[in-house]
């Protein structure tokens, strides 16, 4: 099976300004950030299986069609055709 490994990076917002809502339902922003040295490492696996799962050490952090990654895996699998499930941890 195979796994791919991503850091998440992390980063700081110093400014951050909501100057308008976009059609999609997303805010346009105007920010002033800075990386850090601190990330998160996420694994995705593909599963033989048409499911989504997700793990995470979040209790507070949805793991169905609430969490924003989920969604992204939906949109993929869709879009490309692809006959499978993933997890991501």
């Amino acid at each position: 099976m195979d796994i791919v490994r991503l850091k998440a990076l992390a980063k700081i917002n110093i400014s951050l300004d909501v100057v308008g809502k976009l059609d999609n339902g997303y805010h346009e922003v105007n920010t002033i950030m800075q990386s850090i040295n601190l990330h998160d490492t996420i694994e995705i696996k593909k599963l033989q299986t048409n499911v989504i799962q997700i793990n995470t050490n979040k209790r507070w952090l949805p793991v169905d069609q609430r969490n924003i990654a989920y969604r992204a895996v939906q949109l993929f699998l869709k879009e490309t055709g692809i006959n499978s499930g993933v997890y991501i941890d």
